[in-house]
C-alpha cells in the first residue's frame, strides 16, 4: 500500500467530497490532523500515481475506515493489507465493506443507517437544563456510557484509553452536551470530526431509569442547531433501529443509506453475556 503524505492532501480530500456524509471521519481528521500526524494515516493502492484515487483506507488510532467510489475495487488486497493491524473497527458504506467481511476473520458486520440534517425541523426548547461539558465531567461521561451496551468498543479498551478518547472527542475533535439529574449525568450526546462545512453526531446515550423523558432528542436537537449557528452546512449521524430512526427524523435527519461497522465476533459474545 502507498501512505499519503502531505504533498497529497488535495488528493485525498477531493476523492473525499465525492460522498463527503459518507467521508465525513476522513474530512474531519484531515482539516484537524493532516496527513502525517501520529494519529492519522491514508492509504491507497500502490499502483496509484496521481490523478483520482482507486481507493482509500484511513486509520484513525486503529480505527478504520474504507472508501472506493466504485464497488469494483481489488478485495483482496485490501482485506490483506487491513488483515495485518489489529484493527478496534471498520466502517464504510455497507456496500463496499460487505465484500469484504468474508476475507477477515473474527469479524461480523453490523449495518446501520447514516443521516444527514441541513436544517432542525423541531423547535429548541430553551428551558431544558443542557449543557456543553467539560474536562471535569469526564468521570461523569466515562461511567454513563460504560453502563450502555452499544458503546461495545469501550470494552476492549482500558479505562485510561477510553478516558483519553472522550478528552479528545471534547477538545480536539468536537463537543459534548449533557443534562444532569440530581448531580448524575443522565444522559449526553456529542460530535467528533467536526471540519469546516459538518460533523458527526455520536455519543448519544441516556442512563436506563432516564429514558422516555425526552433527553436525547432535545440534547442533538441543541447541540445540532448550536453547530449549525458556527457555521457548518449540515450534520449525519448513524443510527440502527427504527425508535433512534424516528426520532432522528423528528429532528430533521433524512437517511442517505446503508452504512455498516464492523465488531469481532468476541465483542458480541461479550455483550450477549453481560
Amino acid at each position: 500500500m502507498k501512505k499519503l503524505t502531505a504533498s497529497h492532501f488535495n488528493d485525498a480530500m477531493a476523492y473525499a467530497l465525492l460522498e463527503p456524509e459518507f467521508n465525513l471521519f476522513l474530512i474531519g481528521d484531515l482539516e484537524n490532523y493532516g496527513l502525517e500526524s501520529e494519529n492519522v494515516s491514508v492509504y491507497t493502492a500502490d499502483t496509484w500515481t496521481g490523478g483520482t484515487l482507486p481507493y482509500f483506507i484511513l486509520d484513525y488510532r486503529n480505527n478504520f475506515l474504507f472508501y472506493s467510489h466504485t464497488t469494483d475495487y481489488n478485495k483482496a488486497e485490501v482485506a490483506g493489507f487491513l488483515s495485518g493491524f489489529q484493527m478496534r473497527n471498520l466502517s464504510g458504506k455497507r456496500e463496499l465493506i460487505e465484500p469484504l467481511i468474508p476475507l477477515l476473520k473474527g469479524l461480523e458486520l453490523v449495518p446501520t443507517y447514516l443521516a444527514r440534517l441541513d436544517r432542525p425541523t423541531s423547535p429548541d426548547d430553551p428551558a431544558f437544563p443542557a449543557r456543553r461539558l467539560v474536562p471535569d465531567d469526564i468521570d461523569a461521561i466515562y461511567a454513563l456510557l460504560k453502563q450502555i451496551d452499544e458503546f461495545f468498543s469501550m470494552r476492549s479498551k482500558t479505562e485510561e484509553e477510553n478516558r483519553v478518547d472522550i478528552m479528545s472527542s471534547m477538545t480536539n475533535e468536537g463537543r459534548m452536551y449533557g443534562v444532569f439529574e440530581h448531580g448524575t449525568l443522565a444522559a449526553v450526546a456529542g460530535t467528533s470530526a467536526e471540519n469546516s462545512m459538518s460533523a458527526m453526531v455520536v455519543s448519544v446515550a441516556t442512563l436506563p431509569e432516564y429514558r422516555g423523558r425526552g433527553y436525547a432528542t432535545r440534547l442533538v436537537n441543541r447541540l445540532c442547531r448550536d453547530c449549525l449557528a458556527d457555521g457548518m452546512k449540515f450534520l449525519c449521524l448513524f443510527y440502527d433501529n427504527p425508535e433512534a430512526g424516528a426520532i432522528y427524523r423528528k429532528i430533521g435527519f433524512k437517511e442517505l443509506g446503508q452504512y455498516a461497522m464492523v465488531r469481532s465476533i468476541e465483542s458480541i459474545k461479550s455483550i450477549d453475556t453481560h
